[in-house]
């Protein structure tokens, strides 16, 4: 019975890592979409997006930053 249990948790374990990284990349490649963004809005060059180098009409180009924060997969309704 231990070693049915220890068995799980190492297979739990492996499955909760592999979500992680699957995760973390899928974060990865919607970084810069501002609809996934936790300052996205739909006026734009309010708050962080008006420095944001992913906003489009950010009105400080050469000055512009990555202002982008995952919005932990809420969207607004």
């Amino acid at each position: 019975m231990k070693q049915n249990f220890q068995e799980t948790i190492i297979m739990i374990t492996k499955m909760a890592e592999k979500a992680e990284k699957e995760r973390d990349a899928a974060i990865n490649q919607l970084h810069g979409e501002c609809f996934a963004c936790v300052h996205y809005m739909p006026c734009h060059n309010e708050g962080p997006c008006r420095t944001c180098k992913y906003e489009i009409a950010c009105l400080l180009p050469d000055e512009a930053t990555d202002n982008w924060k995952w919005n932990g997969g809420k969207s607004e309704e």
